[in-house]
């Protein structure tokens, strides 16, 4: 009886050996799926961007790698970190030695000195009239001419280059008459809109004048000189006029003709701007181009 007591026992001390080992193995096992189901535990850490903007990194294990999302290769340093939650603030740039000296360039003046083929805006050029109706006349730019179109009649129309004030000048142009009636081709110097001005009026008859403008005086027009020549193609045709004021003194030559060489002592204007113009008389319309104008010193 003793013996299968004895025998029993050690059967009883042996099965509960086992089955605890068969516990621990089992609960391995169950710790182990559950490791692979539920993953280990996420680490957070919070890192400051350059932004100012809290960052988190997750690092996840899994299958024994580490997956570490990117994160901005240069930091604030440790001093100037900051944690915020707030949008992140574009900052103006500040603007450096250099570009607080640096002075600004002007605007290019307008040339003193050229040659206009009219292929461009005319900006820097004012129109106006002494007599006739401002809706009857036009003067523009086309197709590389200037062109007046004076469709009323006894009308002094001009246009004028303003920037410049020239005290010794010599202006050049190349003139076409489109139309068959009576005109003047007109070059104009020292301009003031305040005095006055002298004018050289080359006629499609054959005749020319030099007359002056008394504004200040209120006079109007005084005739200087007059005379005819036979270098003018008259009617329609094309001429080329060059006329120089130096100071009072004028001169005019027409198609490489020399026809005047004179001196004002009357109202000696010295100096001013520079232009062009066209006179119609009774008949019209009258259409005169410029192919371009040459603004030289003498």
């Amino acid at each position: 009886m003793n013996n299968k007591w004895n025998f029993s026992r050690n059967q009883l001390i042996i099965l509960s050996i086992l089955a605890s080992m068969v516990i621990f193995v089992i609960s391995i096992d169950i710790y182990y799926l559950l490791s692979i189901f539920n993953g280990p535990p996420i680490i957070t850490p919070v890192v400051t961007n350059t932004s100012g903007i809290n960052t988190t990194i997750t690092e996840t294990f899994s299958s024994g790698s580490l997956i570490t999302p990117s994160v901005p290769t240069k930091q604030l340093p440790s001093t100037q970190a900051q944690f915020s939650t707030s949008s992140p603030q574009t900052n103006s740039p500040v603007p450096t030695s250099d570009q607080i000296n640096t002075p600004i360039p002007s605007p290019t003046p307008p040339p003193k000195f050229f040659t206009d083929e009219w292929d461009g805006n005319t900006n820097n050029w004012k129109w106006f009239s002494t007599s006739g109706n401002d809706n009857l006349w036009d003067v523009y730019n086309e197709a590389g001419v200037l062109l007046f179109s004076l469709l009323g009649g006894d009308t002094n129309a001009y246009f004028v280059y303003t920037p410049w004030d020239y005290d010794n000048v010599k202006i050049s142009t190349q003139i076409e008459v489109r139309s068959n009636t009576k005109s003047s081709t007109v070059i104009i110097c020292n301009y003031s809109e305040r005095n006055g001005w002298y004018e050289f009026d080359i006629g499609t008859d054959g005749l020319w004048e030099v007359r002056l403008h008394d504004t200040l005086g209120k006079t109007g027009y005084l005739s200087l000189t007059s005379g005819g020549s036979l270098a003018i193609q008259t009617g329609e045709g094309i001429n080329e006029y060059t006329a120089t004021c130096s100071g009072n003194h004028l001169n005019l030559s027409i198609n490489g003709s020399e026809v005047l060489n004179f001196t004002d002592e009357i109202m000696k204007y010295e100096q001013g701007k520079i232009g062009l113009g066209v006179q119609s008389y009774s008949q019209v319309p009258v259409l005169v181009e410029s192919a371009w104008i040459k603004i030289n010193q003498p």
